[in-house]
């Protein structure tokens, strides 16, 4: 799974610094500003330059191992951009269209929303595509219930040290001091 910590200069990433966001399916997505007149482009999202852009689609699929092939993108790649474009609305007068574009739409799920800084990645988002910039921001985790899952042979050793173990040292130990002091 595609984790990034490297953010582009934007009102949407500014806050996360040194937050990670998850990309369960990512494909990367990369702004071209050659010829492109009143269109700016800011690359929001960037994976490590340990990472690479796989082609061989059956290894991620666990068919076989993931390694870097001769011809594949290294990192960083880009997973996604914010592009402001100068277009006038007859009605506003407004002169500028925002689009944003992620190359997954995974990371916006309830699964993965809660995951570091997704869930703000995303909300900060909308909220930039909105014109809302003052509620960009990093919003104060809700403390849950996090449950421990723990497989059966954890589960008895558990059991045996807190249960059996400990409570037979305290006994063994009370009988070794009460005939001590007898």
């Amino acid at each position: 799974m595609p984790i990034a910590a490297q953010y582009g200069k934007h009102p949407i990433t500014e806050k996360l610094k040194g937050i990670m966001t998850f990309y369960p399916l990512a494909q990367s997505v990369r702004f071209e500003r050659e010829g492109r007149e009143g269109v700016e482009g800011t690359e929001l999202v960037k994976t490590s330059s340990h990472s690479w852009a796989e082609t061989d689609l059956s290894v991620l699929k666990g068919e076989g191992k993931v390694r870097k092939d001769p011809g594949e993108r290294s990192g960083p790649i880009s997973l996604a951009v914010a592009v402001t474009i100068e277009a006038e609305d007859d009605t506003t007068g407004e002169k500028k269209a925002r689009v944003a574009v992620f190359g997954d739409s995974d990371f916006a799920r309830n699964r993965y929303f809660p995951f570091q800084g997704n869930g703000d990645l995303f909300v900060n988002t909308v909220n930039w595509l909105a014109e809302e910039e003052e509620l960009i921001s990093i919003r104060p985790k809700q403390l849950g219930f996090n449950p421990i899952h723990l497989t059966r042979s954890q589960a008895r050793t558990l059991f045996w040290i807190s249960v059996v173990l400990l409570p037979l040292a305290v006994l063994i130990a009370g009988v070794w001091v009460y005939i001590r002091r007898r």
